[in-house]
């Protein structure tokens, strides 16, 4: 990873999770059309170690970041309480 003076280690950092993120979900199936082809566990499993680090971005977005985060907070929830590690 490069880096740019004008950019912030936590930019940098964001940006980094970003990626990450659109690299795993990135490799989804696509046009999955029935609920059998969809397994949200394992899905779930493919973000499970990410998700903090995008409820902390979620965190610094102005004005509505704080709602983002409580949703993706209770999302993770149900999920956990759903899908055991």
């Amino acid at each position: 990873m490069s880096t740019n003076p004008n950019t912030s280690n936590d930019d940098q950092e964001h940006m980094e999770t970003l990626r990450e993120v659109d690299q795993v979900l990135g490799s989804g199936q696509a046009g999955a059309s029935t609920a059998e082809a969809f397994n949200p566990c394992q899905e779930y499993d493919k973000i499970r170690n990410l998700l903090p680090k995008v409820i902390k971005l979620a965190e610094k977005i102005p004005i509505i970041g704080d709602k983002i985060a409580k949703v993706l907070k209770a999302v993770k929830a149900i999920l956990d309480a759903l899908c055991p590690a």
